[in-house]
């Protein structure tokens, strides 16, 4: 886990996206949560790394509760 969320629940952009997916696939994870603000960063993510991830983005952390436990906490 890294990054940071704002007093309001915003999770804000990180750094390192790259290495930060490749090293999940080093690590066998096979689903990984991303900022929003990062998806834009993706087009620059090789496709060999993309394949082997699913890739969720979140713009706010109560959304991140809801892919954990599967329900809405809105």
């Amino acid at each position: 886990m890294t990054g940071e969320i704002g007093l309001y629940g915003d999770v804000l952009e990180i750094g390192g996206l790259k290495e930060k997916l490749a090293a999940a696939v080093r690590s066998n994870i096979k689903i990984v949560v991303i900022p929003e603000a990062n998806r834009k960063d993706l087009v620059n993510i090789p496709d060999e790394l993309k394949d082997q991830l699913e890739i969720k983005t979140i713009s706010k952390a109560s959304e991140l509760l809801e892919i954990i436990f599967d329900k809405n906490y809105n």
